[in-house]
């Protein structure tokens, strides 16, 4: 994996993922406090992340 991730194609798709996926996930943990998943059970989980972005499923 780290052959992959230090090619120059796996450098330009990894830089990528920092400007599209992290901010995200970052907003979700730090500015609505969402460490870890409350509820067990598929079901449950499904709904607290449907409650938490409501737009991105």
């Amino acid at each position: 994996m780290k052959v992959k991730i230090d090619s120059p194609i796996g450098l330009r798709q990894y830089s990528k993922r920092l400007g599209a996926i992290e901010p995200v996930f970052g907003n979700i943990t730090v500015n609505k406090g969402m460490n870890k998943f409350k509820l067990r059970g598929q079901e449950k989980v499904n709904a607290q992340w449907k409650m938490y972005c409501p737009f991105i499923i």
